[in-house]
């Protein structure tokens, strides 16, 4: 119709027919680029066809994802479980916060349960933040055939199942899986 319509301006005296192909024009852009639905319905769109669409067509990388952490976490655990001096080669002091194969049942009950609560506070904030930091570095490093990714989330996996590895043995292996289901969501 835009291309008629500027051969109609150019070379047609007709009024009527520029004034028709005018019309036809704008309600073709209309229909392409005008709002048709109200602000809710287009919402309600997203959160019931389009989001789940979007997460449908991604079964197989959200699988493979999957299937790199569990690899990730049965190594992590297996290379603790055949030998305790692999979870300091995996976990950085620092991060494991005085958790590790030597600590008490107790210590890591704590550790779960434990704490005033300005430090939880804060440290859920921390955690939320670094947990966002890994998924964004994660998604970034894809650029490189996402094999830096593939490392990471192995990596993530490996800290993962050694850490698991030594609350598993201290009997805490479901309190540290339901802990980890609220505060690594992100993350995972």
């Amino acid at each position: 119709a835009l291309s008629s319509l500027s051969v109609a301006r150019a070379t047609s005296l007709d009024s009527a027919l520029i004034a028709y192909l005018e019309s036809l024009s704008l309600r073709g852009y209309f229909y392409l680029y005008g709002a048709r639905r109200g602000l809710r319905q287009r919402i309600a769109d997203f959160f019931l066809h389009d989001w789940p669409g979007a997460i449908r067509d991604l079964w197989r990388e959200t699988l493979v994802s999957v299937a790199l952490m569990f690899v990730g976490i049965g190594a992590g655990a297996w290379l603790v479980a055949s030998d305790t001096g692999w979870f300091d080669a995996i976990i950085p002091a620092g991060l494991a916060a005085g958790r590790g194969p030597d600590a008490s049942a107790e210590l890591l009950r704590s550790m779960l349960y434990d704490g005033d609560n300005g430090f939880l506070s804060g440290f859920a904030a921390y955690l939320f933040t670094h947990n966002v930091q890994v998924a964004i570095l994660a998604f970034a490093l894809g650029f490189a055939f996402a094999v830096p990714t593939v490392l990471l989330m192995l990596f993530n996996g490996c800290m993962l199942g050694a850490l698991f590895w030594v609350y598993w043995a201290k009997g805490l292996g479901m309190e540290l899986g339901g802990w980890l289901a609220i505060h690594g969501t992100t993350e995972l």
